[in-house]
C-alpha cells in the first residue's frame, strides 16, 4: 500500500523556503504531495493547506527522514485525513515536535522523540519517548 501511494503523481504544490514548507492542495477529494528528505530534516515551520474533507497525503523519499523543532500548522485539511506516507525510509526519527495525522512507514525502524504523533502510527519498529495519541485515518477507501 505504501509504495502504491508513492507511486502516485503529485497535484498539490510544494514551495519551500526559508527554512518552510509551504504545501497547497486544491482538489475537494484527494491532495497528493511530494517531500524530500532533506527539505523535511532542514524546515522549522510545515504549513499544510487542503480543502476541508479532503485527504492529503505527504509522500516523502528517501531511506532516511527526520523532523524535529518544527511547527506544523494545518489549514482546511483534518488530521484524521492526513498521511506522511515514507514509502522508502527505513529508518523515521522525530524530535521535540507535535506530528498531526497518521505516518505509514511500513519498512522503518522509529524513534520517536519528545513530542507527540497524533494519528496512526504503522512502522517494522518503534521506540518512542513521546505520546501517541490515536486518532484513525478517516479514509476508507485507502484499504483494499
Amino acid at each position: 500500500m505504501s509504495r502504491v501511494l508513492g507511486a502516485l503523481p503529485a497535484n498539490g504544490a510544494t514551495k519551500v523556503s526559508y527554512g518552510s514548507i509551504m504545501l497547497t492542495g486544491r482538489d475537494p477529494t484527494i491532495n497528493i504531495f511530494q517531500v524530500g528528505p532533506k527539505e523535511l530534516l532542514d524546515t522549522n515551520f510545515i504549513s499544510i493547506s487542503a480543502p476541508a474533507g479532503s485527504t492529503a497525503i505527504i509522500n516523502v523519499t528517501g531511506s532516511y527522514v527526520g523532523v524535529a523543532n518544527a511547527g506544523i500548522q494545518l489549514n482546511g485539511v483534518s488530521m484524521p485525513r492526513l498521511l506522511w506516507n515514507l514509502y522508502q525510509a527505513s529508518r523515521f526519527e522525530t524530535g521535540s515536535i507535535s506530528v498531526p495525522g497518521s505516518v505509514l512507514a511500513p519498512f522503518a525502524e522509529a524513534t520517536i522523540g519528545w513530542g507527540d504523533i497524533k494519528g496512526t502510527l504503522i512502522v517494522d519498529k518503534c521506540f518512542s519517548l513521546s505520546q501517541l495519541h490515536q486518532v484513525p485515518f478517516g479514509n476508507n477507501w485507502l484499504v483494499p
